[in-house]
């Protein structure tokens, strides 16, 4: 009995020790922004210190302004991955064909690719989320959410235009998280538009969204990382509705 309680005593000993070990050897700093290194703008830069040299390592949140870097070319390749997201998509609009009769009265204008921004202090970005690249299309007579990793297709089964706003209704027959989509634009020649979302529920939500092919008006904030980060948590809300008044960003 004595070596049983003496043996579970050295083994919680042990970990105790390893565990302060491991605390030792890897110890964090977060710096947060804006501030300016080496003419980049930084919002925020995480340091990992370790004994060892080769473990140290910083992941950091900058602004890219260089619309020709990797970085901002990278982001802007919004594309299906045709050997993954392909034949899962064809199988899934092929069966939204069957379900719907597809409306063929969706304005061209529409067509394209929707990248969100986003806002901080007073200012509106692009923004590499860290799960995963998320943007919008609309391809007729095809809706494509493309969210965190993820590619959901639905049918447009509906369109409109009023003198405020083109209206689409929306669905793939399992999703009931989005059914209409209102689409306000905000100074067209600029390609900024806010989304007010409705489910079937009747619930409602707003982004803002640039067309892709316009969103070099804007620059973007990116991860230089090793390793997956918390996102940032600093962004602004938007006064979505302000902006419908005003039909600017602005």
């Amino acid at each position: 009995m004595r070596r049983t309680v003496f043996c579970l005593l050295a083994a919680f000993c042990l970990c105790a020790l390893s565990s302060v070990s491991v605390q030792a050897q890897v110890t964090c700093e977060v710096k947060e922004g804006p501030f300016v290194e080496n003419d980049t703008t930084f919002l925020r830069k995480i340091y990992y210190k370790s004994p060892n040299p080769s473990e140290c390592y910083t992941h950091s949140l900058y602004v890219e302004t260089d619309r020709r870097s990797s970085a901002y070319q990278d982001f802007l390749r919004c594309s299906y991955d045709a050997d993954f997201d392909m034949p899962w998509m064809l199988s899934q609009i092929d069966a939204v064909c069957r379900k719907f009769a597809l409306s063929a009265d969706l304005p061209a204008a529409l067509n394209g690719v929707y990248l969100p921004l986003y806002k901080f202090q007073g200012r509106y970005y692009l923004y590499t989320v860290c799960e995963g690249k998320v943007w919008m299309q609309i391809a007729k007579p095809f809706f494509i959410a493309r969210y965190a990793g993820e590619s959901v297709p639905y049918g447009i089964v509906r369109a409109g235009q009023t003198s405020e706003s083109y209206r689409l209704q929306v669905d793939n027959g399992w999703d009931k998280s989005l059914r209409t989509i209102e689409i306000f634009p905000i100074g067209e020649e600029k390609g900024v538009y806010v989304w007010k979302c409705r489910s079937e529920d009747g619930d409602v939500s707003y982004e803002l969204y640039v067309e892709k092919s316009k969103a070099g008006a804007f620059d973007l904030l990116n991860w230089r990382i090793t390793e997956l980060e918390d996102e940032f948590d600093k962004f602004e809300p938007i006064d979505y509705e302000g902006i419908i008044r005003a039909k600017k960003l602005f």
